[in-house]
């Protein structure tokens, strides 16, 4: 299950010769002009965006290109922790064969993660269950910069938690979802919920993925398809720009540049049949005059073509 890569392991393009993604600038209606997008997760054709104030959603029309998309309120400042970075969404079955939808929120300096439980009926309104707080394991030796559900997308949260975290033989080993998250240091580690003996509630690491680390570099988006090829987002912020990579399970090694002179928000959406990805961003990062942006990224290879052995 263990696949540690880095990048020099692996040939590929250098950053000054890689090419320019194809992207589209997506047509919004934001909440307001200073809305600024610091994270997005989605899940089936709803996307969750949010602020650090505040969280909206919208739902993914099936024809990106000429549509225009309408933010909906979704939860307060006093709703969420009081300093947040990432998050995700996923489902799972509930007792009553009904799909359950779980946000989950990383709180800003990465020691946590807290899990809010979406009303059955109601999918973007908060049910009245107590929110959950998951402490990162300290045996991971580092901090959280971004989540990702495993595998994103998925219908089953919980029969994909199992077959990341195993069947739940150790004692208190939870198997309702699972996640993948990068890490301060670089690392791309895959996490599962635990209840320790004294009751608290935990992310332990089980395997790491990849090692993406370097110089001033940040892992700002994560996404794991179902060909196992490593999609993710990096921010140089020296010289603010980014990049989004790809790396199959072949070993084949693609990355594609990103608009510059943006902020990226935390999360990288993927979209259904390998249309590719939004990502949201902030142009001109300083001042009242940056403004609020959703991209649609449509890197060249489908996920079949990156997959296959050559």
């Amino acid at each position: 299950l263990v696949r540690l890569l880095a990048p020099s392991d692996l040939p590929t393009q250098s950053a000054s010769h890689a090419d320019l993604l194809a992207t589209e600038l997506l047509s919004v209606h934001w909440p307001h002009r200073f809305f600024r997008p610091s994270a997005l997760g989605c899940e089936g054709s709803h996307l969750v965006l949010g602020d650090r104030f505040a969280v909206h959603t919208l739902k993914i029309p099936r024809t990106l290109s000429g549509s225009s998309v309408h933010l909906q309120h979704m939860l307060t400042a006093q709703q969420l922790p009081p300093s947040w970075s990432a998050l995700d969404v996923v489902t799972q079955k509930g007792n009553d064969g009904l799909s359950e939808i779980t946000l989950l929120v990383l709180e800003a300096d990465g020691h946590a993660v807290m899990e809010h439980s979406i009303a059955s009926g109601t999918p973007f309104a908060l049910s009245k269950t107590v929110p959950r707080r998951w402490a990162i394991s300290t045996s991971l030796g580092s901090t959280l910069r971004t989540i990702v559900a495993v595998p994103e997308g998925s219908q089953d949260a919980a029969a994909n938690a199992t077959i990341t975290c195993g069947e739940p033989t150790r004692p208190g080993m939870l198997v309702a979802w699972a996640l993948y998250g990068s890490t301060a240091k670089g690392d791309v580690v895959a996490l599962c919920p635990r209840q320790k003996t004294d009751n608290s509630l935990e992310l332990e690491p089980v395997y790491a993925i990849a090692d993406v680390r370097g110089e001033n570099m940040f892992v700002n988006g994560l996404h794991m398809d179902k060909a196992g090829t490593l999609w993710y987002l990096i921010e140089k912020a020296a010289v603010s720009s980014a990049e989004l990579h790809a790396w199959a399970a072949n070993g084949n090694h693609q990355h594609w540049r990103m608009p510059d002179g943006r902020r990226w928000a935390f999360g990288l959406c993927a979209l259904d049949s390998a249309q590719g990805f939004l990502a949201a961003a902030t142009a001109g990062t300083f001042g009242p005059h940056a403004s609020p942006e959703l991209w649609h990224l449509k890197p060249p290879f489908s996920e079949p073509t990156l997959s296959s052995t050559p």
